[in-house]
């Protein structure tokens, strides 16, 4: 019964073969086109997009290389120097009768310690428009220092900026206060520096930065 079924069946699969293949081959056809069409037109626009990316990260390594050879930016921010907390402030260039300045100097160096303080630093002391801060690590490495000043310092000025306005640089130092690296900045570099994140503020940060050279 099956075999007579599939017999009688035979000219009506023959008959949609016929009539179907030509409708196969028009959307194999339109489909082979379509995807050529489109891998041609993709692949330069591709390749320049690849070479693009290349370059632009080839020149943001150069730039870090240069700006900033001894560090390596790391998201990662672990500070467990074990130092307690002390504020020296130097009044040797001050004034001993202008008890407005003494105050300000002063006043500068608490809000600093605030803005330091999760990084337990050994000392904290300002001399003109320098913030000195000392840390309790022996070698101060990018991610120690990116960490100090985007999470320390400049997130202190976006709180409250006047307490920083005659800052214009802060160096971050080791233990022995003779190396390090300085911020050369203070409330303006920090607003621009908000403006950018990833790999952007890194790079933004390495051109405000310089090594502290050993005496």
């Amino acid at each position: 019964m099956i075999d007579i079924l599939n017999l009688l069946s035979l000219p009506f699969k023959l008959i949609w073969a016929v009539v179907s293949f030509p409708f196969s081959l028009v959307l194999n056809v339109v489909g082979f086109l379509i995807h050529s069409t489109w891998a041609i037109v993709s692949f330069p626009v591709n390749l320049v997009w690849n070479i693009g990316n290349a370059l632009i990260g080839t020149a943001m390594s150069v730039i870090l290389f240069f700006t900033n050879p001894f560090g390596v930016f790391s998201p990662q921010y672990a500070v467990e120097p074990s130092s307690a907390l002390s504020v020296s402030v130097p009044l040797s260039q001050v004034d001993s009768s202008s008890a407005i300045t003494s105050y300000q100097i002063t006043d500068t160096v608490s809000d600093a310690e605030a803005a330091f303080s999760k990084w337990h630093p050994k000392s904290i002391r300002k001399d003109g428009e320098t913030l000195f801060v000392s840390l309790a690590s022996s070698r101060i490495d990018q991610e120690i220092y990116e960490s100090a000043i985007l999470n320390g310092f400049c997130q202190a000025v976006q709180e409250e900026r006047a307490k920083f306005q005659g800052i214009h640089q802060v160096q971050i130092l080791n233990e022995f206060s003779y190396s390090g690296r300085a911020f050369e900045g203070g409330v303006t570099e920090c607003q621009e520096l908000a403006e950018f994140s990833g790999r952007y503020l890194q790079i933004n940060l390495a051109s405000k930065t310089h090594m502290v050279p050993l005496p």
